[in-house]
């Protein structure tokens, strides 16, 4: 029996009975991890045949691993990583590999499984990895660096159309991310672009709330714009009154001028936003009528005021404003 291993023999794939009876019996040892840590030393470099990986494969597949179970490895492997050349490694290995459809399903289908019934959590907010945390000025360094230069090195080479597609041109695998300057991408299909649409809105269904925050968000952007001739006219106007404004404030419409505390001005040009006396049937006021019920219903006093009003008359519309601050 030199060379042979009681149970499952890694040499003759044979199963050998311990004449002392110690088999299936829990052994006691005085200094556990010394022990793993010689039959480490003792098992590196060994390859097992295919028959035997096969024999571990197939009695992993019978074994059900508890919660606790699944807690224990989780914490054991907390502050461990990979060494360099482990990574290679296995960077290597899986490099060119294409993932069957039927086990990314299988995958999909335990993800959504666990999803639903709370045994996975998903890593947003505070059970992310990252949360709370920042790359170093070195890792952000390595990152731009990685990128730069891509849109026009990679002209002449092969995008992963699927999955683990090598490029003809340098032998590795580029993965599409963004649209860069001259490279060519393959088009989204139409089911991934209707899947993506499809998680989008239930997603804002689930979670009313986001759409809120969006907007409030929304309403804090400023686009910038120039001052029209007759926005001009009023600023003038206010300015020899000596009368203090913002112009183009985030409310919703963003006012074209703004009177602390709740004054809204716009400066409405005739076609553009549908002056009953020149242009009364373009349909381009609707959206205004909304924005001002808006802004009237949160306590603010909305003037609006035409072109031609301005143009011919500008002193007569700062008296309005002035009536109202």
């Amino acid at each position: 029996m030199r060379g042979h291993n009681y149970g499952l023999c890694r040499r003759c794939n044979k199963t050998h009975i311990n004449p002392r009876g110690t088999l299936g019996k829990k052994l006691i040892f005085s200094n556990p991890e010394e022990r793993s840590r010689k039959i480490s030393i003792a098992h590196r470099g060994k390859k097992f045949s295919a028959e035997h990986r096969k024999n571990i494969s197939e009695a992993a597949k019978k074994r059900v691993l508890t919660p606790e179970g699944r807690e224990g490895y989780r914490r054991g492997q907390l502050g461990r990583k990979h060494s360099v050349e482990s990574i290679e490694k296995r960077r290597e290995k899986l490099r060119g590999q294409v993932i069957p459809e039927e086990q990314r399903k299988k995958i999909s289908d335990t993800l959504k499984r666990g999803y639903a019934e709370g045994s996975i959590q998903r890593s947003v907010g505070k059970l992310n990895g990252m949360f709370g945390k920042h790359h170093t000025e070195e890792t952000r360094q390595q990152m731009s660096e990685s990128h730069k230069g891509l849109s026009g090195s990679m002209t002449g080479h092969n995008w992963d159309q699927g999955r683990g597609v090598l490029c003809k041109k340098c032998g590795k695998i580029h993965r599409i991310q963004t649209k860069l300057k001259g490279t060519t991408r393959p088009p989204f299909s139409e089911q991934w672009r209707q899947n993506i649409s499809k998680s989008t809105k239930q997603y804002y269904l689930e979670h009313p709330e986001s759409i809120e925050r969006l907007r409030q968000q929304r309403m804090q952007f400023t686009i910038r714009k120039e001052d029209t001739s007759i926005e001009l006219l009023l600023q003038d106007e206010l300015n020899k009154r000596i009368v203090n404004f913002q112009t183009h404030v985030p409310l919703l419409g963003q006012p074209d001028i703004f009177i602390n505390p709740t004054v809204c001005i716009f400066a409405d040009g005739c076609y553009w936003h549908g002056c009953p006396e020149h242009f009364p049937n373009n349909g381009k006021g609707k959206k205004d009528k909304r924005i001002t019920e808006f802004l009237q219903k949160t306590g603010y006093i909305v003037l609006r005021f035409w072109g031609h009003e301005i143009r011919d008359n500008v002193s007569s519309c700062v008296d309005r404003i002035e009536e109202v601050m």
